[in-house]
């Protein structure tokens, strides 16, 4: 995900100032002092307007604007259409220009961030309460941007530098290749980091044409922490919805089948490879965490952390079997991604260069051993353990509730649940719940990319047949 903070906030200095502690939503919920509730409502336009209120002590509101789409519902005429939206949030609208924009929200204090996913691009800000609808009238703003010629042609800078500098992390960059092999270039697999070419080729029209198609009622999705739910439909009913386009064909979303394949990037430096699988999509609640609690069980581990904290997965399989066990491994790290449509399930590993090969078969063997072997009763407990507590913890902000609610909505099963009640689907995964995980696994064809000295690395076939035996 590509995200951006514009302004700084004085919303934390003010919370100092009043002594104010900020209580996870979970202890609120143990303690009882004041239980969580959602609340939904689609408006007759399509919007949909998700409401999270107690459950916290904070001064804090948070209100986000979700814009399903991203860019997986790109074409090969749009691509790097979603990153430029993301810069292009916070220039001129329909309503006042950038610098007006600038100020009234610094007047305020407020914490405003965009964010460019595969299946959404949001708009997110942090207020205090009495100040609510006021942003929240803002945000709608954004919803309208005009998207001037010289704003496109400024932000190609800006988006060019942004692409340099993130395809320069190894990590990232074999996150795109891998998600782009997965999905063959179509919906899930179409780059979110603008390539060179799309950032020259970018103009204002096209531009204009694709938004026009993404910002739609029937793709706008907002939720709002400690508003009251009245307050934020009312607020949400007042946004301008009259120059919509009727037509979302700019931006219909691709559908996304998994297929597999193989992409190896020669490169000076340390290897990196991952290896992934097909796994479960979000909407698929139950078996997505299935996935979630196998990923935790292989763990992950890093020689670069010099004094490793308790939890951080030392005597997980990765760590012992794979780090521990082999001086020349740097990191290694299991992952599942879970998009509304599809999923990833993988490992990932650097090593010393010219150790790819042997890197790929180290980590094949680790995944054969997790999907075809059995988990001893206490490494099954460790895993539910920690897949519980990062539930909980996953919506201890406000910040955190808004995009732990959007993602449920927007690409999850649309369903909201709390943390609570993902926790108690986590608690009642059993052996059953990873043969199913590890029998998708089995029958996929494996995704295998590599950045480095890769002349070595094993073909898709190779892989298939250790992970197989």
């Amino acid at each position: 995900m590509l995200a951006s903070r514009s302004f700084l906030s004085s919303i934390s200095r003010q919370i100092a100032a009043r002594g104010i502690l900020v209580r996870s939503a979970s202890t609120a919920a143990t303690t009882g002092t004041q239980s969580r509730s959602s609340q939904s409502t689609t408006l007759s336009n399509g919007i949909r307007v998700v409401s999270v209120n107690g459950g916290a002590v904070t001064p804090v509101s948070s209100i986000g604007v979700f814009v399903e789409g991203g860019s997986r519902s790109e074409t090969k005429d749009t691509i790097g259409s979603t990153h430029f939206l993301k810069h292009l949030a916070f220039q001129s609208n329909h309503s006042r220009s950038a610098l007006q924009f600038i100020r009234e929200l610094e007047g305020m204090g407020v914490t405003l961030n965009t964010s460019a996913a595969r299946e959404f691009l949001s708009f997110t800000a942090d207020t205090l309460p009495d100040d609510a609808s006021r942003v929240l009238s803002i945000l709608g703003e954004l919803l309208h941007p005009r998207l001037e010629y010289f704003e496109v042609e400024r932000a190609k800078a800006k988006v060019g530098e942004e692409s340099a500098r993130l395809l320069a992390n190894p990590q990232t960059r074999i996150t795109e290749l891998l998600l782009q092999e997965a999905f063959r270039n179509k919906g899930l697999g179409r780059p979110l980091i603008a390539p060179e070419f799309a950032i020259h080729d970018m103009n204002n029209e096209s531009l204009r044409s694709f938004a026009s198609g993404l910002f739609t009622p029937a793709h706008t999705v907002v939720v709002g922490v400690n508003v009251p739910h009245g307050e934020l439909v009312s607020g949400v009913e007042a946004f301008d919805t009259s120059s919509s386009s009727s037509s979302s064909s700019s931006s219909k979303q691709a559908a996304s089948q998994y297929r597999g394949g193989d992409a190896r990037v020669l490169s000076h430096g340390n290897s990196h490879v991952a290896i992934a699988f097909e796994a479960a999509p979000a909407r698929d609640t139950r078996e997505s965490l299935a996935f979630t609690l196998l990923q935790g069980m292989l763990g992950s581990a890093s020689t670069k952390v010099r004094r490793p904290a308790p939890g951080s997965g030392l005597t997980s399989r990765l760590a012992q079997n794979v780090l521990a066990s082999n001086p020349w491994v740097h990191q290694v790290s299991a992952f599942n991604l879970a998009f509304s449509d599809g999923g990833v399930f993988g490992v990932y590993g650097e090593a010393q260069a010219g150790r790819t090969g042997s890197l790929a078969q180290a980590l094949a063997v680790e995944v054969s051993r997790a999907v075809k072997g059995s988990s001893d009763q206490a490494e099954f407990a460790r895993a539910k353990a920690a897949l519980r507590a990062n539930l909980l913890q996953s919506a201890e902000s406000p910040r955190g509730v808004v995009d732990f609610v959007a993602r449920q909505v927007v690409g999850g099963s649309g369903k909201v649940s709390t943390p609570e009640e993902l926790a108690a689907v986590a608690d009642a995964l059993s052996a059953e719940d990873i043969k199913k995980a590890a029998s998708r696994i089995l029958g996929s064809n494996p995704t295998v990319v590599a950045i480095g000295d890769a002349e070595d690395l094993p073909t898709q076939a190779e892989i298939k047949a250790i992970v197989g035996k």
